[in-house]
């Protein structure tokens, strides 16, 4: 994109990265700009606005103190794969993201390495009781709204507007010069709101569940199409020894449940069509 930041025009890469920072990046030299929480982050108390390095909360060092410890993101990420997109119109960006998602993390004092597994060294899940988490910063999110499509503003770097579903995995947004913003979320609605304002004026739910791709928009004959696929997927892979899953059993950690069969499901202002079975 290309953005007036402090008066002068950049031309600029931008990412909301798992570590809960919103990083805006000068893309022709690659130098820092501007990093700001876009979550509840407890990892670290900011990013050095000189140098873009995270300044690291000492209180999160599990591994020196041997404690188990509550942090923000979890590792999951504030923001994953979920696609986010910009509209130059409004100039916000859309951003499918965990706000407050969270995981205790303690040493495995035992580690010892095993070919083909994942090899972190690290209990995820930690045990014993977590001391009290480091103060966070970032958006404060709503009592028990984890998930949330959030509209940023990359050259205040504040949020300016949120409403609740998608997350940081699964599903995603594209947006479009009519003031439109499209979500899919993993739960398989499929949504529309205002661009300016996150006003929703579609939820259409498809049926389908888990393997949620993001929204794209394209024009033929004059029209103007959102299409996406969704059905049967796998969040995340098998482990490179873990057996193959039983005959029809779902695979990977992908949603239990009946099998829905997968579909490209194609939207267009006045469509006669139905949902399929």
């Amino acid at each position: 994109a290309d953005l007036t930041i402090n008066g002068r025009q950049r031309k600029v890469l931008m990412q909301a990265n798992k570590d809960g920072f919103y990083y805006v990046l000068d893309r022709v030299t690659g130098a820092f700009i501007t990093a700001q929480p876009f979550a509840q982050v407890t990892w670290a108390k900011g990013i050095d606005q000189e140098t873009g390095r995270p300044i690291v909360n000492p209180e999160a060092h599990y591994d020196q103190n041997k404690e188990t410890i509550t942090l923000a993101p979890s590792p999951n990420g504030a923001h994953n794969w979920s696609p986010m997109s910009f509209n130059p119109s409004t100039g916000l960006v859309y951003l499918p993201t965990t706000t407050d998602g969270s995981r205790t993390f303690s040493l495995e004092t035992d580690f010892l390495y095993k070919p083909g597994e994942r090899n972190t060294g690290i209990l995820r899940t930690g045990f014993g009781p977590a001391r009290p988490s480091p103060a966070a910063i970032g958006p404060v999110p709503p009592e028990g709204q984890h998930f949330m499509l959030v509209a940023w503003d990359p050259v205040t770097q504040r949020e300016r507007w949120r409403t609740p579903g998608g997350g940081a995995v699964g599903g995603g947004t594209v947006t479009t010069a009519g003031n439109l913003v499209f979500q899919v979320i993993p739960d398989g609605h499929f949504v529309a709101y205002s661009a300016d304002k996150g006003e929703k004026l579609l939820d259409i739910q498809t049926g389908l569940r888990g393997g949620m791709a993001p929204p794209i928009t394209y024009m033929l004959d004059g029209k103007q199409y959102v299409a996406f696929l969704g059905g049967q997927g796998i969040v995340l892979p098998p482990l490179p020894n873990a057996p193959p899953p039983a005959p029809g059993a779902v695979p990977g950690n992908a949603p239990a449940g009946p099998t829905v069969p997968p579909k490209l499901l194609t939207f267009v202002l006045d469509g006669k069509g139905t949902l399929p079975k």
